[in-house]
Order: structure tokens, then sequence, then C-alpha cells
């Protein structure tokens, strides 16, 4: 959580910096999948009630979707970053263009799983966050921030602070 919250402080006063902290907070409420916050749309957020919609998941055999928490802080982030690029329909984290707006892309308009990584990645790197602070895998190399790291990362805080493996 504190590499999180390091992440989320460093981002740039700008429309790339509004999106990443919305989806990096994102991505730290619902336990995401990069692929699954790739895949949310504009309908599937209710920052305003707290609330986004995880359509699918690779857990989700059935396909049912369900709508998950989210902190006050991250609806505001949603909400700041709809309101700065003027979103109105679509994808709800997109690729901007050098002077902040959103573009278009063979996706859709839709950020691709590694770009999510990448994102990552930077954010990682401008808040001075190393490889060592997340400390050796199970291999003993560095480990790296990755699409999965704020998953897992999260996933793990929530299990020593005594949440059961079924509710995550």
């Amino acid at each position: 959580a504190d590499l999180v919250d390091r992440m989320v402080a460093a981002q740039p006063h700008s429309p790339l910096g509004l999106r990443n902290r919305a989806l990096i907070l994102t991505m730290r409420d619902m336990l995401a999948r990069r692929s699954e916050v790739a895949a949310l749309d504009l309908a599937h957020a209710s920052p305003e009630d707290g609330l986004v919609y995880l359509a699918f998941s690779k857990t989700d055999q059935e396909g049912d979707g369900a709508w998950l928490y989210i902190a006050p802080e991250t609806g505001r982030a949603i909400r700041s970053w709809i309101e700065a690029v003027g979103l109105a329909e679509g994808p709800l984290f997109r690729p901007l263009s050098k002077a902040g707006r959103p573009r278009d892309n063979k996706n859709g308009g839709r950020l691709y799983g590694n770009d999510i990584s990448r994102i990552l990645q930077e954010s990682a790197a401008r808040a001075g966050i190393m490889a060592k602070d997340f400390g050796p895998t199970p291999g003993g190399g560095p480990r790296r921030v990755s699409g999965h790291s704020l998953r897992t990362g999260i996933a793990v805080e929530l299990t020593r602070d005594g949440a059961a493996l079924p509710a995550l």
C-alpha cells in the first residue's frame, strides 16, 4: 500500500497524471488484472456510488460480472480524469496524445495490457521505487513492477491483515 501511495503521489498534474492516478487506484481497489481494467468502459464506472463493474474475469467462469467497491479517493480520481478530458462514453482508460487528449488506436481507443504494465513501471520509476523495494522473487532475483504487482501486493497485505482467501 505504501508503494501504491508513492506511485499515486508522484503523478504529474496533467491529463496523463490524472489517468494514471485513477488507473493505479482502480487496479488497487479491484485487485484487477491489467486485462480487466483495460476492458472497463465509462458505463462500468459509478464513482459517485463507489462502484466499478467488472464485466468479465478469469475467475468468473459464468460471465456474471460483479459490481466492486472502490474507495472514495478512487472515485474522486476517476471523476477528475473523466472531467479533465471530457469523456462521455467508451473506454474508461485510454491512450493519450502528447497534448493530453484521448486518442484512438487499433484497440478501439482502449489501453492495451502492455500499456498498463508500462504505465505502472513508469509510475514506479517516477516515485523512485526500485526493484529491491519489492523484495526478491521466489527464485532469488529482483522483482519489477508488472501488470500483476498491484493485485498480488494488495492481496498479500490483506491476507496479512486477516482477510480470507475466498473473500479476495
